[in-house]
């Protein structure tokens, strides 16, 4: 991941939209929410 982040430029990110942003942030919440819930769940 970190590799396709070096060739990332402003300019495409912009281009790009809000849509994929906001897609990318759901994303993260639901597997930082969905992990937290499972190391509870399991490890409790």
């Amino acid at each position: 991941m970190a590799a396709l982040g070096i060739k990332t430029r402003w300019a495409t990110i912009r281009q790009a939209g809000i849509k994929p942003l906001a897609l990318s942030l759901v994303l993260f919440i639901v597997l930082m929410v969905g992990g937290y819930g499972l190391n509870v769940l399991f490890y409790g």
